[in-house]
């Protein structure tokens, strides 16, 4: 069984009884992390130089869409990478090569 998870809130991530199935199944950890994108809680910085800034600095040259990191989710979830443990991937357009 493959596991995946997106950013968890510290004191969830920090609480053991949720790890307790994981580690049962001996499921590997593996991680998104998630660049910048564009969603409902975003929009107000649109209007801010940080928009701008962040598609200068990106090698992708714009904001991220949801959809992107889903198919990280899915990649993550088959079991065409059960070979794939203890993994943090970057979905982030490139920002951190840049």
């Amino acid at each position: 069984m493959k596991c995946a998870s997106a950013s968890w809130p510290k004191p969830l991530s920090s609480d053991k009884q949720v790890f307790k199935p994981a580690l049962a199944s001996k499921c590997p950890a593996c991680a998104i992390a998630p660049g910048y994108f564009e969603i409902e809680l975003t929009a107000p910085l649109k209007s801010l130089p940080l928009y701008q800034e962040v598609i200068m600095r990106t090698a992708a040259g714009r904001w991220g869409n949801p959809d992107k990191c889903a198919g990280t989710a899915v990649f993550l979830a088959v079991p065409v990478s059960d070979f794939v443990t203890g993994q943090v991937i970057v979905v982030d357009g490139g920002r951190t090569l840049v």
